[in-house]
């Protein structure tokens, strides 16, 4: 079993968008507020351009390599050219895939409170929609065996990150949601799975899945992140923001950092504390 002492941290960005509309400043202010937390790893959850161009990537690795390691990192939709029609059916992760062994980027995380695989959804003969594949489910089964073999002693908190959503807010409506997602929840509880990090949305939302899938028997919990550095800003939290993950033994805490236009700085404005099922 857990430690009742033992805490991991996770700081939870996504969208970032370096290209149009994007906000250096916040930018500044994310890498500042990640030098004060110091969390023990960072998620990415995708669209770390605006138009996949090789700028753009030097733009969003620089401010990454300032926010530290461990870093997971996964492609977004705009993550991969929208215009370039052959480079898209052809080598569509190019840069992508450059940028992230450049950064020494990984696909999970294994840490005493918490472990977390990374989802690669993006395909690109669709703009948008994802989709939870048999190749994926056969990922997350293989990773959670493994997981249950080398933490036999203990009982972290299992989760996934992918790029879209599961669920739309009603009167926030996002293009891009996950294919079939009755199915794809219903796997992910039979699985074991705790939790789902996701981006794409633009705003920041703690969820039980429940809720949306009243059909689930267990806990599932729905975090999705802002956008942390662009003008971008969606639903009802316009504000740019990131969430700070504290897993502990039996709960989940996620303080929800906004950005204040007086002091220039994000700021910690919600607090949501999930129990563990």
């Amino acid at each position: 079993m857990l430690s009742s002492t033992c805490q991991n941290t996770i700081l939870l960005c996504g969208d970032l968008h370096c290209g149009k509309g994007y906000r250096a400043e916040c930018a500044d202010g994310l890498i500042r507020a990640c030098g004060n937390l110091r969390p023990d790893a960072i998620v990415m959850a995708g669209d770390l351009t605006f138009r996949a161009r090789a700028n753009q990537f030097a733009m969003g690795k620089e401010i990454l390599e300032k926010m530290g390691k461990p870093l997971l990192l996964i492609p977004g939709n705009h993550d991969i050219p929208l215009y370039d029609l052959v480079t898209r059916m052809l080598n569509p992760f190019r840069i992508w895939k450059k940028t992230y062994k450049a950064l020494g980027a990984v696909s999970e995380l294994d840490m005493p409170a918490v472990q977390i695989l990374g989802l690669h959804t993006i395909k690109p003969f669709v703009h948008q929609k994802a989709f939870l594949t048999k190749t994926h489910r056969k990922q997350i089964t293989d990773w959670m065996q493994r997981c249950r073999q080398t933490s036999s002693d203990n009982q972290p908190w299992r989760g996934v990150v992918m790029h879209q959503q599961l669920f739309n807010l009603k009167h926030h409506y996002r293009p891009g949601i996950m294919f079939e997602p009755k199915k794809a929840v219903a796997f992910l509880e039979n699985a074991g799975i705790d939790f789902v990090l996701y981006g794409h949305v633009h705003y920041p939302i703690v969820a039980d899945a429940n809720v949306y899938f009243p059909f689930l028997k267990r806990r599932l919990t729905l975090i999705g992140s802002g956008t942390a550095s662009n003008k971008r800003t969606r639903g009802p939290n316009p504000n740019n923001t990131f969430q700070l993950l504290t897993f502990s033994l039996n709960e989940i805490r996620v303080d929800t950092y906004a950005w204040n236009e007086q002091t220039n700085e994000f700021a910690a404005n919600d607090t949501v504390t999930v129990a563990r099922a």
